[in-house]
């Protein structure tokens, strides 16, 4: 059996390295199972790649939400492909994304920051339950207030930056509710540059969670439960 795993890609230089270093790093921590990775917006395509695997295929997409893209560019695929093929579930589990979360923040200078959880955005009304719930769930557990902020919608990261520092908070922790790096990160930088200037607040950009040695557990476990 085959582990491929599906990315979305992007444009970006470093996110194909990024992808990369996860999959050697998967690789490494489990050596008793191929795994491969593709991509659904650039090469190697995952509908490519499906067909040149050896049946049985164990499917995991690295996305955090099971919306357009699970279903249609990742979901369909497989059912169309005409091979084998056993779906994983995304990472959608709100204790582990806590978790994964929390452990990304353990590690941050500002330690009393207010939290600005920064996410894609699309998805539809689901999705955008499950942010909510994971910001209070995050919320609890830091002990410090957390705010949603959008890639794509709204609030934007500005605005959700400047309704923070309105309200008088010092030090602002953005914390990447993404695995790798991409034009949100683009997004982000100028955000805070345009925040930072006019309040003189301080703002943080946290890491993707690419970078986080728990979301290798976290589908390690996925596999424990799922795997056929």
């Amino acid at each position: 059996m085959t582990l491929l795993f599906v990315a979305h890609g992007s444009p970006a230089p470093a996110y194909r390295a990024e992808a990369e270093a996860f999959l050697a790093a998967w690789q490494l921590n489990y050596p008793g199972m191929d795994a491969q990775l593709s991509y659904i917006e650039m090469e190697p395509l995952f509908a490519d790649v499906l067909q040149l695997l050896t049946e049985p295929i164990l499917v995991m997409p690295l996305f955090l939400h099971e919306g357009k893209h699970y279903r249609e560019d990742v979901l369909a695929v497989a059912q169309a492909s005409g091979t084998q093929v056993h779906m994983l579930p995304a990472l959608t589990n709100l204790q582990v994304m806590a978790d994964l979360l929390q452990a990304s923040c353990a590690n941050e200078h500002l330690q009393n920051a207010h939290m600005v959880l920064f996410t894609h955005g699309a998805g539809g009304a689901k999705a955008q339950a499950a942010i909510q719930a994971l910001a209070t769930t995050f919320e609890a557990r830091t002990q410090r207030p957390c705010s949603i902020a959008l890639a794509m919608g709204e609030p934007s990261l500005q605005q959700t930056l400047t309704h923070v520092a309105q309200a008088g908070a010092k030090q602002i922790q953005i914390v990447p509710h993404f695995i790798f790096g991409g034009a949100w990160q683009v997004k982000a930088q100028l955000s805070m540059d345009v925040v930072m200037s006019q309040f003189g607040c301080q703002i943080q950009l946290g890491t993707p969670l690419h970078a986080n040695p728990l979301l290798l557990k976290a589908i390690s476990h996925l596999l424990s439960i799922h795997n056929p």
